[in-house]
């Protein structure tokens, strides 16, 4: 299941950086890009209950319908433009995204309204979506910059990231968590080291 966003991550990196895209390197980076979205939706909603709101089930289909939907949905979308190097793999990569986003709430929910993990499953979100989004410029041919996929790094688990601010502010029931949180270990774009 972890090898469907990895597999979308080696078809996008089979392009060059200096040509325009190709259709599959575009459809490959629509997917990774939907993908992004889809863990920082839930993540943000995750980060919501986590501050105290009430879950609401018509917004987390919202989050799940934009890529999966086999209509309106962005795999759906990319899949009827062409091109793509593998088709029919919504569920698998949706799959892959749900565990993360299972994996992070579990690791920093603590079960009760607390603003600092509110605010460390927001920032999870935030670094998924915005490497994810590097991901998908390099599948496109746009090339991967390091020093963006550093400043999305450290948005979370940085000496002045979400993480380090939150827990210096108090009331965090987790603490030193940013190296350990599955959110600083995924999504490891290609060609970057693991953070």
């Amino acid at each position: 299941m972890a090898s469907a966003l990895g597999t979308l991550l080696a078809v996008a990196a089979t392009g060059g950086v200096a040509r325009a895209a190709t259709p599959g390197q575009q459809c490959a980076a629509s997917k990774i890009k939907a993908a992004g979205k889809k863990a920082a939706c839930l993540l943000l909603l995750d980060g919501k209950v986590a501050g105290g709101a009430m879950a609401d089930p018509i917004k987390v289909q919202r989050c799940a319908d934009r890529l999966g939907d086999p209509e309106k949905g962005a795999f759906a979308r990319a899949e009827a433009r062409g091109g793509c190097a593998i088709g029919g793999d919504a569920a698998m990569v949706e799959g892959t995204v749900d565990a993360f986003v299972v994996d992070v709430y579990g690791a920093l929910n603590v079960g009760t309204p607390n603003a600092c993990q509110a605010a460390k499953l927001r920032a999870a979100g935030k670094k998924a979506g915005c490497l994810l989004v590097l991901q998908a410029r390099n599948a496109a041919g746009r090339g991967l910059d390091a020093d963006k996929v550093q400043v999305c790094k450290d948005r979370l688990s940085g000496p002045d990231g979400t993480f380090a601010r939150e827990e210096a502010q108090g009331g965090c029931m987790t603490t030193l968590d940013a190296d350990r949180s599955p959110a600083t270990r995924w999504p490891a774009p290609a060609g970057s080291p693991r953070s």
